[in-house]
């Protein structure tokens, strides 16, 4: 089964109040020892519907959701 980020954090129960949205981080190991790293606008795939900006879920990839800097 293929599971995107987006699905991944919907099914691990959705996001903290204080975390970024537009920033999710997935870290994904290399065979040459450099992780690669992309950036990823959950809140665009949710709420508009963007699925361009998400990205689907190879074994071994991390998912890192940071918190904003502001929260107001």
């Amino acid at each position: 089964r293929q599971v995107t980020v987006a699905a991944a954090i919907l099914e691990a129960g959705g996001f903290a109040d204080f975390a970024d949205r537009r920033r999710v981080r997935l870290i994904r190991p290399s065979s040459d020892g450099e992780n690669k790293r992309f950036t990823i606008d959950v809140k665009a795939v949710l709420e508009r519907g963007d699925a361009s900006k998400d990205m689907l879920i190879q074994p071994g990839d991390y998912i890192v959701v940071p918190e904003r800097l502001f929260n107001f």
